[in-house]
């Protein structure tokens, strides 16, 4: 029986390796939760939504990666993870909890809401038990379980309750931190370390491992999870220097020289990537006129190039470079202004432009759902354009909010990141994003960061993390 329907087996049609041929049948397993129809119409009664919330999950949350050689899913492995918990533990409580809001949200169905606040507030007490049965040997489930009820927070915040998911950031991280769960450990694979996205915490000695996403095996230009292990460490310094207003000039021009070191490499990575046309690096599928882009009803429609990647990680993964990237140009550019009041910031200005559009080139690819759909939309004026998963929408916070707030970047270009947080928001059912966009007002865009002090900059990270670790879970 040929396996060439499954996502895993479509490196074989795209031709990057050759087809192992048929399986034998003992060996496929069929799954009841292969992404079916789900109703989720306005007409559809809350019941029966509520009766549908695990297959609204898978269909809507759980991502199988493009190619599993080169990258990673969203929620992979959580079908398998299910299958095993059995559909009335904790686990799958949590799940359908998460798929339930964003229907509710995007629905606008506020009985429902308050139910599953209600139902959360009990699943939280369920939870707390199994982890105190567990002990110190806490499950994979269990972890995975911490995640998805940070996800829930996340989706169902409102400006009455934000911060809510921290508790279930720190517990994910103690998980890790511990070591009492290995993600990966029948591969010896490398796992994230929460604290510091993207960063790799080698389960091995194993030196053959290059990160994940990195120039090929044979470049110099270092991979760039060691590159974000720099720039961590850089941003625990940064603050406390720029805060302070008496840091000496030595100072200054001690953080200038490091910010300058890490923008150099940033910038030796990315032209390594683009330059070997791997699987990994951006490929445009259209161009969006001024004219097209100023004619759309779609607010997250922009004149440029629209880009495509191979999934939505390496789409995630450029992204957080990028953000990165910019942050230390600013860096630099609040530096220069410290050092000498006539500094001419411009280069700096363009630069961060440049990597800002290659940002907004993502962001049909994360919220529309198809883009050669969206492109022939746009060009013809229409405003119906269908909406991606959800999941594209998680992707996209964190990266909409530091451009929103980062001063480097021109204000239109903060206004527009803004109304794609609106958005997302509403059509995508992600309920922080909406709690950003309201805060992100005309004034507030034009200050520095943490536009709203019950969102510091330090509360979007921790969300962030939420949100990576839904990467680390694989399928097989």
């Amino acid at each position: 029986m040929c396996d060439e329907l499954r996502p895993s087996c479509t490196r074989c049609i795209k031709g990057r390796h050759a087809c192992p041929g048929y399986k034998d049948e003992a060996e496929i397993i069929f799954r009841h939760w292969a992404r079916p129809e789900v109703p989720v119409h306005v007409d559809v009664n809350d019941a029966e939504i509520e009766t549908h919330a695990l297959d609204i999950f898978m269909h809507e949350f759980v991502v199988e990666p493009a190619d599993r050689a080169l990258s990673r899913g969203f929620l992979d492995g959580m079908p398998a993870l299910l299958s095993r918990a059995g559909p009335n533990s904790v686990l799958a409580n949590a799940a359908k909890l998460m798929a339930l809001a964003c229907v509710a949200n995007q629905q606008r169905r506020v009985a429902l809401l308050s139910r599953l606040d209600n139902d959360y507030c009990l699943l939280l007490r369920r939870f707390h038990e199994s982890l105190a049965a567990e002990g110190d040997h806490v499950t994979l489930a269990s972890l995975y379980t911490a995640v998805l009820l940070g996800l829930y927070e996340i989706i169902s915040e409102t400006e009455s309750s934000p911060k809510r998911q921290v508790t279930h950031v720190q517990g994910v991280g103690a998980i890790l931190v511990s070591g009492a769960s290995y993600l990966d450990w029948d591969a010896g694979a490398p796992i994230h370390e929460l604290g510091i996205p993207l960063l790799l915490k080698l389960t091995t000695s194993d030196t053959r491992t290059h990160g994940i996403l990195r120039a090929s095996a044979h470049s110099p230009t270092p991979p760039l999870d060691a590159i974000m292990i720099s720039f961590w460490q850089f941003l625990n310094r940064v603050s406390a220097v720029l805060d302070e207003s008496a840091s000496s000039k030595g100072e200054l021009a001690q953080l200038r020289h490091e910010a300058e070191t890490l923008e150099q490499r940033f910038t030796l990575w990315s032209a390594s990537q683009n330059s070997e046309r791997s699987a990994q690096a951006p490929t445009t599928a259209g161009v969006v006129s001024e004219q097209a882009a100023g004619r759309s009803a779609i607010p997250y429609c922009h004149s440029g190039a629209v880009d495509v990647y191979l999934d939505y990680y390496v789409a995630t993964v450029w992204n957080t470079y990028r953000k990165s990237h910019i942050y230390i140009l600013d860096v630099m550019m609040q530096i220069d202004a410290r050092l000498d009041a006539q500094v001419d910031s411009t280069d700096l200005k363009a630069k961060a432009e440049d990597i800002t559009t290659r940002v907004i080139a993502t962001i049909p690819f994360l919220l529309a759902h198809d883009v050669a759909e969206y492109l022939t939309q746009v060009r013809s004026g229409s405003s119906r354009v269908r909406a991606n998963r959800p999941v594209g929408g998680l992707l996209l916070l964190h990266p909409l909010y530091c451009l929103a707030t980062n001063p480097i970047v021109s204000l239109a270009t903060r206004q527009y990141c803004a109304r794609c947080l609106a958005w997302i928001g509403s059509h995508m059912g992600i309920g922080q994003a909406a709690v950003l966009a309201r805060t992100l007002d005309g004034e507030s865009l034009s200050a520095r960061l943490n536009p709203d002090p019950r969102l510091p900059f330090q509360f979007m990270s921790e969300s962030n993390n939420l949100i990576w670790a839904g990467m680390l879970l694989q399928g097989g």
